[in-house]
């Protein structure tokens, strides 16, 4: 086994890759729990986050919560499919990161909608934190940050992308035509 994956045509190793040794195994190992952890938290975050809106109604947080925030410059022809999407959307991508799945457009697309939370807070003059125990900053920035992170970085080997990367055809690199 090799730290990287890159090798010559005569599969002789890159001057860049070393035979793996037990600390290149471990680095790998700690990269996709870090992965894993990443999606974990973001993921469950954005489930919970999702289904809290479903449970309460998806008419009772357009109309209490996302109406209150909604720019004046946004057209309510978008608004209104937007608003209602938005809890089942949180549900959908907070699954796809927990089972590693699609992985990398749900990071992107997670950084997209949440940017579009933290553009209405700042729009509304709400992103500031406020209370005692608020913290020095919103956290929209720490969860923009994770998902675009994880868009860059993929799954890692802890999840479905890797599975299916491996068995389904439609998901194989292809081989040059010779």
């Amino acid at each position: 086994m090799w730290c990287c994956s890159k090798k010559t045509s005569d599969s002789t190793a890159n001057a860049s890759c070393a035979p793996a040794t037990s600390s290149c195994t471990c680095r790998a190992l700690l990269l996709d729990l870090a992965a894993l952890c990443s999606r974990l938290s973001l993921g469950l975050l954005l489930c919970i986050v999702g289904w809290h809106k479903i449970q309460g109604g998806i008419d009772n947080f357009y109309e209490k919560n996302f109406l209150s925030l909604k720019p004046t410059w946004l057209p309510d022809f978008f608004a209104w499919p937007y608003g209602h999407a938005v809890p089942f959307l949180e549900v959908g991508l907070g699954t796809l990161l927990i089972l590693g799945l699609l992985t990398r457009f749900a990071g992107l697309a997670s950084a997209l909608i949440i940017g579009s939370f933290t553009l209405a807070l700042w729009n509304a003059d709400k992103l500031a934190p406020q209370g005692p125990q608020a913290p020095p900053f919103n956290l929209n920035f720490i969860y923009i940050s994770l998902a675009l992170l994880i868009a860059a970085t993929g799954s890692g080997r802890l999840g479905l992308d890797t599975f299916c990367r491996s068995c389904c055809c439609c998901c194989k690199p292809k081989s040059p035509a010779a």
